[in-house]
């Protein structure tokens, strides 16, 4: 899933065209989520155990193959 922080509807929506995102994509206008997660900055990412616990948080970009490995050993 992705968040968007403080970013409009319409520049959302082009992005995610754009990029051809097949996630569900949402808007974060008063960083509750990104307060709830201690957001640093853009891209930051956070993975979430089935359980919901925070397992990892990453600020910049990851690459896909890191994303999938972590992903992946939480499935197991």
């Amino acid at each position: 899933m992705g968040i968007f922080v403080k970013d409009k509807d319409s520049e959302v929506r082009k992005f995610v065209k754009t990029h051809g995102l097949t996630f569900p994509v949402g808007l974060d206008d008063e960083m509750k989520i990104a307060n709830a997660y201690k957001f640093v900055g853009t891209p930051f990412t956070v993975i979430v155990s089935k359980a919901g616990e925070v397992t990892d948080r990453r600020t910049g970009p990851q690459s896909e193959k890191a994303l999938r490995d972590k992903i992946e050993k939480l499935l197991k």
